[in-house]
C-alpha cells in the first residue's frame, strides 16, 4: 500500500432527508489517475466537494498517509490541497480579508505564513 494512498470509506452524505450518497468507497494511490462517472445529479460534484473539504459527509471515513481527516482536526489542510473551477475570490474585500475568509489555520498561522511560509514564498504578503 502506497504512503500517499487517499481511501474513502462508506462515505455518505444527505441533503436535509434526502440521501444523495451512500456507502461510497474509492481508492487512489499517489500518481493515479482517478474517473469518477454518473449521470446529472448522482452526487459526483457532492464527493468532489467532500473529498476537497469543502462539505462535511454525513458518515465515513477519508484516510490519506494514515490519518483519518474526517476526525483529526488540522490533518486535512495540511495534506489535501483544492484548486476550484472558478475563482471563489469575493471582490469586494481585500487580498487579507479573502485570506482570513478561506484560510482554515486560524490567525497565528496566516500571519505566520505570511511572514514565513508558503504564502511568503509566493508573494502573496506583498498584496
Amino acid at each position: 500500500m502506497s504512503e500517499l494512498m487517499l481511501q474513502a470509506e462508506s462515505i455518505s452524505f444527505h441533503y436535509g432527508s434526502e440521501p444523495v450518497l451512500e456507502d461510497v468507497c474509492l481508492t487512489a494511490a499517489a500518481g493515479e489517475c482517478v474517473g469518477i462517472a454518473g449521470v446529472n445529479g448522482s452526487g459526483k460534484s457532492t464527493l468532489l466537494s467532500i473529498l476537497a473539504g469543502m462539505r462535511r459527509a454525513s458518515g465515513g471515513n477519508l484516510i490519506c498517509m494514515g490519518h483519518d481527516l474526517f476526525r483529526e482536526k488540522g490533518q486535512f489542510a495540511k495534506l489535501i490541497g483544492y484548486v476550484p473551477q472558478s475563482t471563489p475570490l469575493l471582490e469586494e474585500l481585500s487580498a487579507l480579508d479573502n485570506l482570513r475568509l478561506w484560510y482554515t489555520g486560524g490567525k497565528k498561522v496566516l500571519r505566520q505564513e505570511l511572514e514565513e511560509g508558503v504564502l511568503k514564498d509566493l508573494d502573496i504578503d506583498r498584496f
